[in-house]
C-alpha cells in the first residue's frame, strides 16, 4: 500500500511539474500575444496610411495618377500587340497555303490558341482598368459614397475574377 501511495505521489509530482511548465508556456504566450496586439492596435490602416499621404501632398496624388494610367496604357498596349500579332497570323494562314502541311498546322494552331487567348487579354485588360479606377477613388476620395462602393466591390470583383478568369481557357 505504501509503494502504491508512493507511486500515485510521484505521478502527481510529475503531473503538477507538466502544469507548471504548460503554464509558463502559456504566460509567455499570452505576453507574446497581447505585445503583437499592442503593435497591431498602434498601426494605422494601410487605406488611411494610403490617403492621408496623399492629403499632405499634392505632388504623391499626382503620381499616383501618372502610375494607374501607365499601368492601363501597359495593359493596353499588350492587348493592341496581342490583336496584332493574332492578325499576322491570320494572315499568313491565307497567304501560306502552298506551304507544308506542317507548317499550316502550326500556323492554325497559333490562330486557335490566340482565339482562346484573346478573351483573357480582354478580361485582364476590363479588370485592370476597374482596378485602376477604384484605386483611383480611394486615394483621391476616401470618403465620399462612390469611393465606399467601389472600395466595397473591390474585393469581390478580385475573388470573381481570379475564379472566373481560368475558365475562359475551358471555352
Amino acid at each position: 500500500m505504501a509503494f502504491f501511495i508512493q507511486d500515485s505521489l510521484s505521478c502527481l509530482l510529475q503531473y503538477v511539474e507538466a502544469v507548471t511548465a504548460l503554464e509558463t508556456s502559456l504566460a509567455r504566450k499570452l505576453d507574446k500575444l497581447e505585445a503583437f496586439l499592442s503593435i497591431l492596435e498602434s498601426q494605422p490602416d494601410l487605406a488611411a496610411c494610403v490617403q492621408s499621404s496623399m492629403e499632405d501632398s499634392e505632388a504623391g496624388s499626382s503620381g499616383v495618377l501618372i502610375v494607374l494610367v501607365l499601368v492601363v496604357f501597359v495593359n493596353f498596349l499588350g492587348a493592341v500587340i496581342f490583336a496584332a500579332v493574332r492578325r499576322y497570323n491570320q494572315h499568313r494562314w491565307k497567304k501560306d497555303m502552298a506551304r507544308k502541311l506542317s507548317h499550316r498546322y502550326q500556323i492554325m494552331e497559333n490562330i486557335r490558341t490566340s482565339k482562346q487567348l484573346l478573351k483573357v487579354v480582354v478580361a485582364d485588360f476590363i479588370i485592370t482598368f476597374y482596378f485602376a479606377v477604384v484605386l483611383y477613388y480611394q486615394v483621391q476620395g476616401g470618403g465620399n459614397t462612390l469611393s465606399q462602393v467601389l472600395g466595397a466591390s473591390f474585393d469581390l470583383v478580385a475573388a470573381v475574377s481570379a475564379v472566373l478568369l481560368p475558365v475562359l481557357f475551358i471555352t
